[in-house]
């Protein structure tokens, strides 16, 4: 027991004072300038309490410039959004553009079926169209979707004959 006790002891006999120094490494490390510790105000000591995250950040850095656009977190153009109330398109979006696309160039939409990049219309056209009506009417449709939809590689069925 009594060797465990002093073994304690002159452990903590050698910790404490390597520690507990005030030579000029600690001061400068802590930011003072040598001899007297200063302990300075609320804000000085903050970011020793908080550690730098995001809340201290301007308190640390004031001369950051985050508030230039290139560096706002808000801002997102990838997959996934961090803004809750930003107005973002959707597959139903992209539906309802190429509902109007068809119904511009004469077509009755019906439906839309999507696959990754690929996306297949289907649409009735007129019954009084002849067949080269028809085709030519086909034609200008695709070239509508490549022209108001790039991201798809569109394919159009007529499911009514004309």
């Amino acid at each position: 027991m009594k060797k465990q006790l002093l073994t304690g002891v002159l452990c903590a006999a050698i910790l404490v004072p390597a520690g507990c120094g005030t030579g000029d490494g600690a001061t400068e490390a802590q930011g003072g300038h040598g001899g007297t510790q200063n302990h300075g105000n609320a804000q000085e000591i903050t970011p020793g309490l908080f550690g730098p995250g995001p809340i201290n950040h301007r308190t640390i850095n004031p001369h950051d410039h985050s508030d230039h656009p290139l560096n706002q977190g808000e801002i997102n153009n990838g997959t996934s959004f961090t803004t809750l109330d930003a107005d973002r398109p959707d597959i139903g979006d992209d539906a309802d553009n190429m509902h109007y696309i068809a119904k511009e160039n004469g077509f009755t939409p019906l439906y839309v079926l999507y696959g990754g990049s690929h996306a297949t219309v289907y649409v009735n056209g007129n019954q009084g169209w002849s067949k080269q009506e028809r085709d030519n009417k086909v034609k200008e449709l695709r070239t509508a979707y490549e022209q108001n939809t790039p991201r798809y590689n569109v394919e159009v069925h007529v499911l009514n004959d004309g």
